[in-house]
């Protein structure tokens, strides 16, 4: 028995193709600060990409942290894509 997954795209959804492959900028994983390792980078193509519903992160922190430096897609919210929303350094 297995389980069955779909998802419909959406305007701010990031592609890649074999001639233009989606880069996205990642450090090793590391403890920073949440309950899992992640490896985002400053520059991350995520940050500020999606259009979260959810009010509050895996980690608790409110949603979104709209970086004002990085411009907001088409139908997005400033949120981070993902469970968490990234801590600038």
């Amino acid at each position: 028995m297995g389980i069955a997954a779909a998802f419909a795209g959406q305007p701010s959804d990031k592609w890649g193709t074999a001639t233009s492959p989606f880069v996205l900028r990642v450090f090793p994983l590391a403890n920073n600060g949440g309950i899992g390792k992640s490896h985002l980078s400053n520059d991350s193509a995520i940050l500020d990409a999606g259009n979260c519903v959810a009010q509050i992160d895996q980690n608790g922190v409110k949603r979104p942290i709209d970086d004002p430096n990085i411009g907001n897609p088409s139908g997005g919210n400033g949120c981070d894509i993902g469970a968490t929303e990234f801590k600038r350094r």
